[in-house]
């Protein structure tokens, strides 16, 4: 059973000390995610200039950046500090103070946007645990994110880039079934050592150049990402998982643009010999084979070539 408990606090709240929201009961493991302690901030508490610290599963919820706290002397990059923290807006605001930023520590911290609203982002973030967007609202990152080297998990609702946000210093970005990582404001370039997996729609342009990768499903799981439009630069990789049943695919619902050599990846390899569709695009299937190199495994027993059939529709790689 689960124990879900809430205070509300519409006092003013003044000072410059660390302000930690915890959970804590006797009868909760440390570990149980489901059990969730809610601190509900709803004073102006602007002369609050402290760091707000979210732990052990607590859910905070705000509906104003005011509510959160005001706008400290110097720059903290710890200013919003989540451990196993989550974040949760009971209206569309953005988080916005010159000199706070968000921390995600390694328990990891989740931005839980309910459906009809948008969080936007504006502060750097940094940490090393895993940002997770949760809910089904919009999570929107309009906020630099070179000092973040977390992983960033969109579990449901919508993660949006604005312009200035970025997650150039993540080792991936994973987007799950259902969710949607929207990119059509700005596209999304897929840096040197990072991958994209999933599988979720990605909206707006994806470019996948040196040392980007794509991973449809994720590492060791067969199945699709879906994206608008993919432009490869050279450089990058497609890595490809086949079950007994199935098997990786990419479906772009606009263009493909192939320039330089892009390698194909076999994670796995097909149990059954045959031809196999690792790409449906509805748009154009440009470029040629030659834009496309299946990289050698060192347990590969057998051939494997690149065709493409512009014939059906859609076009297959």
């Amino acid at each position: 059973a689960t124990d879900n408990r809430s205070i509300s606090n519409a006092m003013t709240i003044i000072g410059t000390g660390a302000l930690t929201n915890y959970t804590a009961d006797a009868n909760w493991a440390s570990a149980n995610r489901a059990a969730q302690g809610t601190v509900i901030y709803a004073g102006n508490n602007t002369a609050f200039t402290g760091p707000q610290v979210i732990i052990n599963n607590t859910v905070v919820q705000v509906a104003s950046q005011d509510n959160l706290g005001g706008n400290p002397p110097f720059f903290n990059p710890g200013q919003l500090e989540f451990n196993l923290g989550i974040l949760r807006p009971s209206a569309s605001f953005a988080l916005n103070n010159a000199n706070s930023g968000i921390t995600i520590d390694s328990g990891g911290g989740s931005f839980s946007v309910p459906a009809g609203l948008t969080l936007t982002n504006l502060e750097q973030l940094a940490g090393t645990g895993t940002l997770y967007v949760t809910n089904s609202g919009t999570f929107m990152q309009m906020g630099s994110g070179a000092a973040f080297t977390g992983p960033v998990v969109v579990q449901t609702g919508t993660l949006a880039l604005g312009t200035g946000g970025d997650f150039s210093s993540s080792p991936s970005i994973t987007v799950a079934a259902g969710a949607t990582l929207d990119a059509s404001a700005t596209g999304y370039s897929v840096p040197n050592g990072q991958t994209l997996a999933g599988l979720g729609s990605v909206l707006g342009t994806v470019t996948v150049g040196s040392g980007g990768q794509i991973s449809p499903a994720g590492a060791g799981v067969a199945g699709t990402l879906s994206m608008a439009t993919l432009a490869l630069t050279g450089g990058g990789t497609l890595v490809y998982d086949f079950s007994a049943t199935t098997n990786d695919v990419i479906a772009v619902s606009g263009n493909v643009s192939p320039t330089g050599v892009t390698t194909i990846q076999l994670a796995t390899v097909p149990a059954t010999n045959g031809s196999y569709t690792l790409m449906f695009v509805s748009g154009t299937l440009g470029g040629s084979v030659a834009n496309f190199h299946v990289a050698a495994l060192n347990t590969r027993t057998k051939s494997f070539a690149v065709s493409y059939d512009t014939a059906s529709t859609p076009s297959r790689l």
